[in-house]
């Protein structure tokens, strides 16, 4: 399906009776009682199968080089960060990102929020003309799906191309992505977006507001991804900064993952 037709599919439905949708983070707020929950199926198992494969590959370098340790729950003074070849701040970070994983350069996962990080999304298709005018980084315009009180509904987006590129970059050099997002975005969509742009997403390393349990962000980064010095969080906002992972703020004119020529 072309965009235009997405979109045009889109407006057909938003000419329906929408409810009115809430300006947070995820469409819905806590104190709305007809908020009905989405459930995913064993979302336990892949918050399990995530540490066993996180802490399988950390155990793996830890018995070639010595250095690594597993990563640890959950605040400052019991984390333990992970070997010397790993970074020790977001720059570091960052710097690693942007070269392919090697025997000196280790596997880095990248967290990645989706409102206002990777895409904008707006209720109605006018709203999203008004934005696309103008001038951030958010620059093409598709459609996306969306739960909402037990419903689906159609969103308009205006989407970071350029950032989208870069990450598909950093994938391509070894690396991993992680969604954590506390909207609730139907995976399905979501994953056909960054296919557009070359990333690769998995269910299993997809986690929306359902999966963080009434947890706020960074207490999920921390005390259920168990996420360290290996994992960067990108994210538009200042308070959903994790204690063990590292952080990326951003905002409408800046990314930090460059596209590589």
């Amino acid at each position: 399906m072309t965009i235009a037709s997405k979109v045009e599919t889109a407006l057909v439905h938003n000419m329906q009776p929408q409810p009115k949708i809430p300006e947070d983070e995820g469409y819905w707020t806590e104190d709305d009682p007809t908020y009905v929950i989405e459930c995913k199926p064993q979302k336990s198992q892949i918050i399990e199968s995530w540490h066993q494969q996180q802490n399988s590959e950390v155990s793996q370098a830890s018995k070639s080089k010595n250095k690594f340790t597993l990563l640890q729950p959950t605040n400052k003074s019991t984390f333990c960060p992970l070997g010397n070849d790993y970074p020790k701040t977001a720059q570091q970070w960052l710097q690693k990102a942007h070269m392919p994983v090697s025997s000196e350069n280790p596997e880095l996962t990248l967290l990645l929020d989706l409102d206002s990080s990777s895409f904008v999304a707006f209720e109605f298709h006018y709203q999203l003309r008004a934005f696309l005018t103008t001038n951030t980084r958010f620059k093409d315009e598709d459609c996306i799906s969306c739960f909402y009180k037990g419903d689906t509904i159609a969103l308009f987006i205006a989407v970071d191309a350029q950032a989208l590129k870069a990450v598909a970059q950093f994938q391509q050099r070894g690396h991993k992505v992680a969604i954590v997002t506390k909207g609730r975005y139907v995976f399905e969509d979501t994953a056909k977006l960054f296919a557009s742009y070359g990333v690769e997403l998995s269910r299993d390393t997809y986690f929306n507001r359902t999966d963080m349990h009434g947890l706020k962000k960074p207490k999920f980064i921390d005390e259920k991804l168990l996420a360290g010095n290996n994992c960067l969080l990108i994210d538009d906002k200042e308070k959903n900064r994790p204690i063990n992972a590292f952080f990326s703020q951003i905002d409408f004119t800046h990314f930090p993952l460059k596209v590589i020529p």
